[in-house]
């Protein structure tokens, strides 16, 4: 199938239903998170209880990238999208009536089986709206969907905690299922009214079916990426970072809480400074590139830069944590380093996938998005395992954050050379995209 022209007008009703789409479906979602988060805390008082996304949801991912791209690739987007809506909806439902049936200090069981059926429809869901980027908006809106669609997602992961702090003590569970149900629900309507612009192509001879069809689909769009330098060069960086950065994930709240014997408030502090930085790194990088033409350009300084700077602010969170002392100093420079992460991260996220979504194909575009997140998040546990281990048995911790920072800063500038190539290279699939 190919996409036929889209007006800028309708690219941008497209991404206004879009925003108001995933602003209420991200909130709702993150919110039953935190709820099954405090109801597992409170009822089983397992280590897990916030952690359970963390360690199931890359191995769904991992387990199920080949079918799911290979599906998104060969149905049409909408479909796909209306058949995972009804699942999920029906989903909730199940959730509703299993969790009572089992007794409180056994509720991780049916927990455990919702995330991972959720993860699995938020994939589907998540490949499908990547892979009909074309199918939404023109060329030149690309980059306004995603850093919309990513400052919605990091707003929704501040939001709630509030939301669900205030919440938690008044209603039950059910209340935060009924609002997901709802909102999915919502969103659900939202997509409906949402309009893919396809042209159907000229009825060809039918194809006689291949013998391990699956195997054969995902062949092709390996095939693609071992094509695409660049691609290769992004899945690489993401796993390193994922790698390495996930010091960032486990080290802040347990080196404030456990070594400095600091409240909680201070790891919430560092959160939302991240997490503004990612708001105002993804709106930057949208109105940077309604003014320059060169993403080019803009890509490789964000990887580069945006990674070396994240070591550099990995080194500097090791010399707070270690010899800056004080609620008032640690939180201050600690949201002052968050930010600057958070906003490389942002301005990364978005370079990054504007310029993968300008560039593939859409009828590829499912099963290379489907592979480089599998590939990319597989690294995330990894990581959270080893520097859970390293934290806890060693006591000095600055030397774990410098290390970890050189690594960061030394490996991606020896990369900046090849990166920089493969993304003079890569400018000619361009238009190569824009016609399929």
């Amino acid at each position: 199938m190919q996409t036929v022209k889209i007006s800028d007008h309708q690219s941008n009703q497209q991404i206004i239903k879009a925003v108001i789409s995933d602003i209420v479906s991200s909130l709702s979602g993150t919110m039953l998170g935190y709820g099954m988060g405090f109801m597992l805390l409170h009822n089983t008082h397992s280590p897990l209880s916030f952690g359970l996304d963390v360690a199931i949801d890359p191995i769904i991912d991992f387990l199920l990238f080949i079918p799911i791209g290979n599906y998104v690739d060969r149905h049409n987007h909408k479909h796909i999208l209306i058949v995972n809506y009804i699942m999920r909806l029906l989903l909730l439902v199940f959730f509703a009536m299993l969790l009572p049936m089992f007794a409180k200090s056994q509720e991780l069981i049916p927990v455990m089986i919702f995330v991972a059926f959720s993860e699995l429809f938020s994939n589907v869901s998540g490949t499908t709206y990547t892979a009909s980027v074309h199918e939404l908006v023109n060329q030149h809106k690309i980059a306004s969907l995603n850093s919309y669609e990513q400052a919605c997602s990091a707003g929704a992961s501040f939001f709630a905690p509030v939301f669900d702090a205030v919440l938690y003590s008044l209603v039950s569970i059910n209340t935060f299922i009924t609002i997901d149900f709802l909102a999915t629900a919502f969103a659900f309507s939202m997509m409906l009214t949402m309009h893919f612009f396809i042209k159907k192509e000229p009825a060809k001879a039918k194809a006689k079916p291949i013998k391990h069809q699956q195997l054969h689909d995902f062949k092709v769009g390996l095939n693609y990426i071992k094509k695409r330098k660049l691609i290769q060069d992004l899945m690489i960086i993401a796993c390193v970072a994922n790698l390495l950065g996930s010091l960032l994930t486990v080290a802040p709240s347990y080196v404030i809480v456990e070594k400095l014997h600091l409240p909680n408030e201070v790891v919430s502090f560092l959160d939302s400074g991240l997490i503004f930085g990612i708001v105002i790194g993804s709106i930057l990088v949208n109105i940077i590139i309604k003014k320059t033409s060169s993403l080019s350009k803009l890509l490789t300084l964000s990887n580069m830069l945006g990674m070396s700077a994240i070591g550099m602010c990995t080194i500097a969170l090791g010399f707070i944590f270690n010899y800056v002392t004080g609620f008032w100093m640690v939180t201050i420079l600690g949201i002052l380093i968050a930010l600057i992460i958070g906003l490389f991260l942002g301005v990364m996220n978005v370079s990054t996938g504007v310029r993968m979504q300008s560039t593939i194909p859409t009828k590829l575009m499912g099963r290379v998005s489907s592979a480089s997140s599998a590939v990319n998040t597989i690294f995330m546990p990894i990581g959270t395992i080893i520097f859970s281990f390293l934290l806890k048995h060693f006591t000095n911790d600055i030397y774990i954050f410098v290390i970890t920072g050189v690594l960061l800063i030394v490996y991606f500038m020896l990369y900046t050379h090849k990166f920089s190539k493969d993304v003079k290279i890569n400018d000619k699939f361009v238009a190569s995209a824009e016609n399929n």
